[in-house]
């Protein structure tokens, strides 16, 4: 199991890398068309792979197709976001049907400035799209892979996880 998530990091950085590099030749998420989102949306079944990142495999998958970063990064936020809400939603009715969540004053107000700090830090990562690229992706899943696969040889860790 480890060395899966160390060869699928180490494997995923690349293909990121060669992602950022690709020409963006569209900067409109009007552009991407039926054929385009469900090739970006097919590739998220590269996110089963241990090891492997949802954003950046779709992220990846739409620098290919010619889109720009931040392009990219809008297309694959608006593609998590029925996940993100179909799981918050099931969490939310298993809370209260189980009776372990009160919805007040404190559970609104951690709701808000929840949505309120995702909000900054998305906006944040959308500016820096625009001008920095992925490259310090690919450095952390870079030194990641590197760092499993040294635990690995050293005996710091177990081959699998259990």
């Amino acid at each position: 199991m480890v060395y899966s998530l160390a060869f699928a990091n180490l494997i995923f950085a690349v293909i990121l890398w060669f992602s950022d590099k690709a020409p963006a030749t569209r900067r409109d998420l009007g552009q991407i068309g039926l054929p385009h989102a469900l090739i970006i949306g097919i590739v998220q079944i590269c996110a089963l792979i241990p090891g492997a990142s949802r954003s950046g495999v779709t992220m990846s998958a739409a620098r290919f197709l010619g889109y720009d970063r931040v392009t990219a990064a809008r297309f694959s936020l608006l593609l998590s976001l029925p996940t993100i809400a179909g799981a918050g939603l099931l969490k939310t009715l298993d809370l209260v049907k189980s009776g372990d969540a009160t919805l007040g004053a404190d559970a609104i107000i951690v709701a808000v400035l929840s949505a309120g700090l995702a909000w900054l830090a998305i906006r944040w990562m959308m500016r820096w799209f625009a001008t920095a690229g992925f490259g310090i992706f690919v450095y952390y899943r870079l030194a990641l892979g590197g760092l499993l696969l040294l635990a690995l040889a050293q005996g710091w860790i177990a081959p699998s996880i259990s």
